[in-house]
């Protein structure tokens, strides 16, 4: 089924027939247009679409299947009959044959009731298809009344309508048999014979709007690409001072390219003119100052050895002059010099030792590398010249040598060489006529002008023709030739006399004398015709061996400046890597001078960090001393109530070493394990990092004991019940008092 959205093939000219194969899979159409179009029954969007006749001749009239539905029938205009075939895939051949089985065994399953139909209609009495008065009803009767009324009054409306009609077709079927018979260009499509003037003047209008919206487009786009062509051109071609070529050999494949070479900029040739002002001036004030030191030598010598030390020195100088010859490719660096590289500007390799002359020299050997290709450039065109003129000598002998070939009747072939697109590339922007193989389009008025001028032209040629006295003298006495061409007339064959084509029998005396010294001619011309053509072979291999030796004499030009386009690659290489050499040299100085900054600044920043530190530790010096002289101080207090304990104590004679005992004892845990402090000491000295964690110390050990703990321990000492016996109260209380002073000396040392 068609969906209101769907978009199918049709007939331009509207259809004419439409037919269902036997096995009602199938649907064709056949139009005015001369089209056949064929679509599933089942989905008709898809179509087969083929023109089987021409829609000038009133397109396909009629078609028909075949009963197997595998060839389709199609009649058109004046008795045209085209039959079509499928051309099925396999499996679509497979279908194709069941269809038409299943087709077969349908129609031979109806036969029999097909006959039985017909046997009953035949059998039946025939039926009027005209109804009757009594058979019509009384509208239908009214209807009829009706329009034998209107056509009564209206019949010579009519038939005036009729005749207008008549005259209207018959001058449209001239129309349409004139145009038939008319040229091709001339003829007009059948959809140009237009009767509705404003429908031709809507479509003539919008194929104007659209004819000239595809010329804006046709001229944006060509503009689009003309401008991209001379951008391109701008940037590759005009930039470039010279243009790549390419020198091929007349034989063999060796071919030699010139070095392309982009014009220098004003910022490149500005700073070239700075740095060669600069190396003048240096040379000039090098110059200055060894003269200046010759002078002073020269003058403090005495006169006496003035002419001695003269010669020695000349001497010496004539050999360092000759050293230096000899050393200059060593100094240089490359094979430069040798191609046209040379400058009196560079500087030696042992004279580089700043960053402005190694900038310096990197400038002046880009001017030698563009010097070296200039150089090389220059052969280049030398040889390329030469080669053209060759061309245009061997052109010039092969003029004579085809003139001669010609003569001689020979079948040898010319050798003329040319030049390829490749060596001259300034004709690859160039556009040739017979490149263009589209014909040209001309106006109306550009074909009138050239009519005319080629109309002019042949009148001139036929006047000059007509009546030229000169030309009718020429023809008339000398054959067209103001110079006789005495090799033309020896290959002509002599004009035999008329009487020698007679029985010698019948010839007269004065015809056998004439006979005798024809032949004695024919003889002389034929022995002078044999001695031109060896003459003319001769200069024909002279020729042809000139134009070899030529040939030969270039390639081997081409050949040492193929040698020399070798050695040029290999100075053209050195001066990069000089270059190179340079700019990394340059590099590495940065480098290092980046590096010595950021050095010196963090030296900087070091000395800074170590004058703080300096008043820090200072500092912490005088605090040191100021503790340890606290620290003697309560230790020259601790021993002194230890010395003093017995002076105390006098009174007890009998106790007093019980007491002191008493006195130095103290709550058990509250000493240092023996080695504890040495152990940390040997871990950090193990360890070897002083940023770990430091061992605890005896003063730490006792800074964490618990002060209720210690405040026990003594308490738990100071009862009277560890009070010896023999000794009062009032002498435990001063032991007790004592012991209390000695145990809080010793906690704060």
């Amino acid at each position: 089924m068609l969906s209101p959205e769907s978009i199918v093939a049709v007939h331009d000219k509207g259809t004419v027939q439409l037919e269902l194969s036997f096995h009602q899979k199938w649907i064709a159409s056949a139009g005015s247009d001369g089209g056949l179009l064929l679509r599933l029954v089942e989905n008709q969007e898809k179509a087969v679409i083929c023109k089987p006749h021409n829609y000038r001749r009133n397109g396909c009239t009629a078609l028909v299947f075949s009963r197997d539905s595998q060839h389709i029938v199609t009649v058109g205009d004046q008795s045209t009959i085209n039959c079509w075939n499928w051309e099925f895939t396999n499996h679509g051949s497979v279908k194709a044959q069941a269809a038409g089985d299943y087709l077969e065994r349908v129609l031979h399953s109806l036969g029999s009731q097909h006959d039985q139909e017909n046997t009953a209609l035949e059998a039946m009495p025939p039926v009027s298809e005209e109804p009757t008065e009594e058979q019509s009803t009384w509208l239908e009767a009214v209807e009829e009344k009706v329009h034998k009324a209107e056509d009564e009054k209206y019949a010579d409306c009519k038939s005036e309508l009729r005749r207008e009609i008549g005259q209207l077709r018959g001058r449209l079927l001239e129309m349409i048999d004139s145009n038939e018979g008319a040229p091709d260009l001339e003829r007009l499509d059948r959809e140009e014979f237009i009767l509705d003037m404003e429908q031709h003047d809507r479509l003539q209008a919008e194929e104007d709007q659209q004819i000239q919206q595809v010329k804006e487009e046709i001229q944006l786009s060509s503009l689009a690409k003309m401008f991209l062509r001379q951008q391109i051109k701008s940037e590759c071609w005009d930039s470039m001072a010279v243009k790549g070529k390419i020198i091929k050999a007349f034989r063999g494949s060796l071919e030699v390219s010139n070095y392309p070479m982009m014009s220098r900029s004003e910022n490149e040739v500005r700073e070239l003119a700075r740095v060669k002002t600069l190396r003048t001036v240096e040379q000039a004030d090098r110059e200055a100052r060894n003269e200046a030191v010759d002078i002073l030598r020269k003058a403090a010598q005495a006169k006496d050895e003035v002419e001695e030390e003269e010669e020695e020195g000349g001497d010496e100088g004539a050999a360092k002059e000759e050293g230096e010859e000899g050393d200059a490719g060593a100094l240089y660096g490359s094979h430069g010099p040798k191609f046209g590289g040379g400058c009196e500007f560079l500087y030696s390799q042992f004279e580089l030792h700043s960053p402005v002359a190694r900038k310096h020299q990197i400038t002046l050997l880009k001017d030698c590398m563009h010097r070296i290709a200039e150089t090389f450039n220059k052969e280049f065109e030398e040889v390329a010249r030469l080669k053209q003129a060759e061309i245009a000598r061997i052109r010039e002998k092969n003029v004579r040598i085809s003139k001669i070939i010609q003569q001689l009747q020979l079948t040898e072939q010319l050798v003329q060489p040319t030049l390829q697109s490749e060596e001259q590339p300034e004709g690859m922007l160039t556009v040739q006529d017979e490149e263009v193989r589209v014909e040209k389009y001309l106006s109306p008025e550009e074909r009138q002008k050239e009519e005319e001028a080629m109309r002019l032209e042949e009148e001139r040629k036929l006047a000059e023709m007509g009546d030229n006295p000169r030309e009718r003298a020429l023809d008339m006495m000398m054959g067209g030739r103001l110079e006789a061409n005495v090799e033309e007339d020896l290959f002509k064959d002599l004009p035999r006399p008329d009487f020698m084509q007679k029985d010698p029998a019948e010839r007269t005396e004065e015809e056998i004398r004439a006979a005798l010294e024809f032949e004695k001619k024919e003889a002389e011309f034929l022995e002078e015709r044999e001695k031109l053509r060896k003459a003319l072979e001769g200069e024909l291999r002279k020729l042809q061996s000139t134009i070899a030796q030529a040939m030969d004499n270039f390639d081997e030009r081409l050949r040492k400046l193929f040698d020399l386009k070798i050695n040029t690659e290999m100075a053209l290489h050195q001066e990069p890597l000089k270059v190179v050499g340079l700019v990394s040299s340059l590099q590495v100085e940065e480098e290092i001078a980046g590096r010595e900054r950021q050095l010196n600044a963090l030296l900087e920043d070091k000395k800074t960090l170590k004058t703080q530190l300096s008043v820090v530790i200072k500092s912490a010096r005088t605090k040191t001393d100021e503790c340890r002289e606290l620290y003697d101080q309560m230790l020259a207090d601790d021993k002194t109530l230890d010395r003093n304990f017995k002076r105390d104590f006098a009174d007890c004679e009998l106790f007093v070493d019980q007491l002191y005992k008493l006195f130095k004892r103290r709550p058990r845990g509250q000493k240092l394990k023996p080695g504890a402090s040495e152990g940390g000491l040997m871990s950090v000295q193990k360890s070897q990092n002083p940023f770990s964690q430091r061992p605890p110390t005896a003063a730490g050990d006792g800074q964490r004991l618990s002060v209720k703990g210690s405040e026990d321990g003594m308490s738990e000492l100071d009862h009277p019940s560890h009070m010896p016996e023999g000794v009062d109260a009032v002498q435990w209380d001063r032991l007790v008092l004592a012991r209390r002073r000695k145990y809080d000396s010793e906690t704060k040392v």
